[in-house]
């Protein structure tokens, strides 16, 4: 069982304190670091956004479990309850929501409200 998730690139937004689960996976009768390399070397079309957003700063969490029966139900509750965005499976109910930051813009407000 895995994750792998990112922080915004220090200082990217500051401020504000972020970290999405971009993706929860498992693996049964394989080798954990050849899947976590198929993720780095291919990576699925959603999954490339946000490593090209996000790399260096992207992490891989995983738990070893002793059960191969137990594995499926958590992958279920982890995507219910992360929804991760580069995921095929959508937590019920949901929908994907991506979005695309552009420039920033400063907004000071005072008497007299201004936009750079």
């Amino acid at each position: 069982m895995y994750l792998i998730g990112a922080a915004p690139p220090l200082g990217a937004i500051s401020g504000l304190n972020t970290y999405t689960i971009l993706y929860a996976g498992q693996v049964k009768r394989r080798n954990l670091r050849a899947r976590f390399l198929d993720h780095i070397k291919k990576p699925n079309p959603k999954l490339k956004l946000f490593f090209d957003c996000y790399f260096p700063y992207v992490d891989f969490w995983y738990l070893v479990l002793d059960c191969d029966s137990k594995i499926d139900a958590l992958e279920t509750l982890l995507i219910e309850a992360f929804n991760p965005p580069c995921n095929s499976i959508r937590a019920p109910g949901s929908q994907v929501f991506l979005a695309r930051l552009g420039k920033g813009r400063i907004i000071r407000a005072s008497r007299g409200t201004s936009v750079r």
